[in-house]
């Protein structure tokens, strides 16, 4: 019995070789492509289900508001509990947000120079960036339509 792992490969004649990479690469593009298709629908299927959970939300805490219930504690299925909290947003740390904080940094401390541009410059300049090759979608379809390869033939 061969142990668990990837498939094991023959070796192939050279003239056989090449149609039998270009269909191990086709195989592997349906796949990729059938579970890119798989993710989009989930995350058309969870941003749906977000909004409705907002909206039951926003329901239920008007109903605690209007019976001056301001710290319900309710018993829901599988022996939770649900409680009214808060929730603590901070502004995302953009460009324009470190801007603007350095320019009320230096505007709180009278005869020092305004920096803020030099900093934004600097940190702009000398942030890392890392690349790496990925696999993207072009086109605004995202039908089933029959693949072609770069010699024209269908894949």
């Amino acid at each position: 019995m061969n142990p668990p792992g990837p498939p094991t490969t023959a070796i192939v004649p050279a003239a056989q070789a090449e149609p039998l990479i270009v269909q191990q690469v086709a195989n592997l593009i349906r796949s990729w492509v059938h579970y890119d298709n798989t993710i989009q629908a989930l995350n058309e299927q969870s941003i749906a289900a977000r909004g409705m959970k907002k909206n039951y939300e926003s329901q239920i805490l008007t109903m605690f508001r209007a019976a001056n219930m301001t710290s319900p504690v309710v018993q829901i299925g599988g022996g939770g509990r649900l409680i009214v909290g808060e929730d603590r947003t901070q502004e995302s740390l953009s460009f324009s947000t470190l801007e603007r904080i350095l320019h009320e940094y230096y505007a709180k401390r009278p005869g020092k120079p305004d920096e803020t541009s030099d900093i934004i410059k600097f940190v702009r300049t000398n942030r890392q960036t890392t690349t790496a090759p990925c696999l993207k979608r072009q086109g605004t379809g995202r039908s089933r339509s029959k693949s072609v390869d770069d010699t024209g033939k269908g894949i």
